[in-house]
């Protein structure tokens, strides 16, 4: 017995200790003790599995009263202050278009949810930029032509970011990243 209790608490002490040197942290013991029963890994491919270097690949208008590079330039005038990934490559990428984006101080009402999305009004226009369920929240709701369009593109590992522009789905802007070299082979070794 009194082996057992001073051997198991070593272990997960040099067991944390290990995987902090290896940049995994533990929140506790208990934590690394239950990691023996993990049978499925979750990943935020952004950054983790890919080399965080997103480009949009494709710009979808589904309205009729304004044009794609007019959603465009609003999408990304609303992401001109955003720290994510996503709004930063929309903003780059109507930048290196020439875009005419409208300054910071334009938009007001900007609010951001982590994970789902933003909402912000420029001018008398009010946009809510981000995923399905941050558009479902907000009560916008995708018709089945437009999943069609979306499904191949997250089938093959592209994130789409939607854009409605008061209240109405206006269309999306799809991104895709580089896996990092090392990407497979870690997914490999998870398996």
């Amino acid at each position: 017995p009194c082996a057992m209790g001073l051997a198991t608490p070593t272990a997960v002490m040099v067991g944390s200790g290990v995987g902090a040197a290896h940049g995994i942290l533990f929140k506790g013991g208990d934590v690394l003790e239950k990691a023996a029963a993990v049978d499925t890994v979750v990943f935020d491919k952004t950054g983790t599995l890919t080399a965080c270097d997103l480009k949009v690949t494709d710009v979808s208008c589904w309205s009729d009263t304004i044009s794609a590079d007019e959603m465009l330039e609003l999408a990304a005038s609303a992401e001109s202050e955003s720290e994510h990934p996503l709004g930063r490559a929309i903003h780059a990428h109507a930048l290196a278009r020439s875009l005419p984006l409208r300054p910071p101080h334009t938009l007001s009402a900007f609010v951001a949810c982590p994970g789902q999305g933003l909402s912000c009004k420029i001018g008398d226009q009010t946009l809510l930029i981000g995923n399905r369920e941050w558009l479902d929240r907000n009560d916008v709701t995708l018709a089945s032509e437009h999943e069609r369009e979306i499904a191949p593109l997250e089938a093959t590992g592209h994130t789409v970011v939607l854009v409605a522009i008061n209240g109405v789905l206006s269309g999306m802007v799809s991104l895709a990243d580089t896996p990092k070299p090392e990407a497979a082979a870690v997914v490999a070794l998870l398996q």
